[in-house]
This record gives structure tokens, C-alpha cells and sequence, in this order.
């Protein structure tokens, strides 16, 4: 009966934090403010995406884009595009 006490409490924990971490938009394993693939973009914002953009890095600017949004990579690859033809060449 413990045992089974023991187990249901854990599960509530875990729950909880998840709801928690989410609710916050981070997670434990995942690092704010640094961007992927040791770009020198420092922060995460979407100016940072349009300046990977403007330099011609999309794969960098579709990393970040999924980082900050939670997109898939489709999605991601969508928008990153969609931005780049709305920037002047």
C-alpha cells in the first residue's frame, strides 16, 4: 500500500514540474539565451532570426526559429523562407 502511495506522489511530482517548466516556455535541458550550433547570436529573439536570415545562415535561422517557437522543422523552414523573401537583397 506504500509502495503504491509512493509511486502515485511521484507521478504528481513529475506532473507538476512538466506543467511547471511548460508553462514557463523553458525546460531544464534546455538553455536560454544561447543560440544552436555556437552561432555568435547570443539571444533568442526573433531580430536574431531575421539577422541570421539577412546573412544568409537559414539553417541556423530555422534552428533558432524552432528553439524559440517549439515548431517542427517544416514549420520552421516555412517561416524562415517566408521571411527571407519579405527581406530586401
Amino acid at each position: 500500500m506504500k509502495l503504491v502511495i509512493l509511486g502515485v506522489a511521484a507521478f504528481v511530482v513529475i506532473l507538476v514540474l512538466d506543467r511547471l517548466f511548460r508553462s514557463r516556455g523553458s525546460h531544464p535541458g534546455v538553455r536560454q539565451g544561447v543560440s544552436p550550433v555556437g552561432s555568435d547570436v547570443q539571444s533568442g529573439t526573433d531580430a536574431d532570426i531575421e539577422r541570421l536570415v539577412a546573412s544568409g545562415r537559414k539553417i541556423e535561422a530555422i534552428k533558432l526559429h524552432r528553439q524559440l517557437h517549439r515548431t517542427g522543422l517544416k514549420e520552421a523552414k516555412d517561416a524562415v523562407e517566408a521571411l527571407a523573401s519579405r527581406l530586401p537583397r
